[in-house]
């Protein structure tokens, strides 16, 4: 079964995302932004990051996560007006890059995806 672990400080984000994998049935959890430690599993893992984070270096813990042996999907975030997050992101390896905007949408439908094919 899938998993959702997202890294964000913001309560009103956490809440969303929460609410979103229960609706999927999708196990998720929340990390702390200030120290979070995501751990390689044997299960498929989807790693939910906030590029525009000044709690954590979203592309340090991002290429860390890639360097694991069974590396999780990792799915980033940022604000439309700091392009340049994503062109970072690309660089450093994310599955998938979306606008803060399009977070839930965009989510919704990997989530949904990834239950379907099973990883």
């Amino acid at each position: 079964m899938p998993r959702l672990i997202a890294v964000t400080s913001d309560l009103f984000l956490q809440s969303q995302l929460m609410e979103l994998a229960r609706s999927l049935n999708v196990p998720a959890g929340v990390l702390p932004a200030e120290n979070p430690k995501v751990q390689s599993t044997d299960e498929p893992l989807l790693v939910v990051l906030d590029l525009a984070s000044s709690d954590y270096d979203p592309f340090q813990m991002a290429k860390e996560l890639k360097e694991q042996p069974n590396p999780p999907v990792l799915f980033g975030f940022y604000p439309h007006v700091r392009s340049e997050l994503k062109a970072r992101a690309q660089n450093v390896g994310f599955d998938y890059i979306v606008t803060n905007r399009e977070l839930t949408s965009e989510l919704n439908k990997v989530l949904k995806a990834w239950k379907r094919s099973g990883s």
